[in-house]
């Protein structure tokens, strides 16, 4: 019988203008996540404040870490103000 194969796990932590907790929280995420699943994706939604900065530096640490620019993807797609 074959093991069953394991689904790619996606987490997403959004952001909106707290910079402090967010290098914390992405650690803390990478430390635990594996436990539940070895192919993961941190994806931090961010909203384009400080923390395109710190996104930046966290996905030259980890791979799979990527970094979406939420509310300023949102204005240009539905063309707001």
């Amino acid at each position: 019988m074959s093991r069953p194969q394991e689904s790619q796990l996606i987490v997403t932590l959004p952001v909106y203008r707290d910079t402090a907790s967010l290098e914390k929280t992405a650690d803390a995420l990478q430390e635990i996540t594996p436990s539940i699943s070895k192919d993961f994706i941190l994806s931090i939604a961010e909203d384009g404040s400080n923390s395109s900065e710190i996104v930046e530096r966290l996905r030259m640490k980890c791979s799979n870490i990527m970094g979406t620019l939420t509310s300023l993807l949102a204005h240009r797609i539905l063309q707001l103000p």
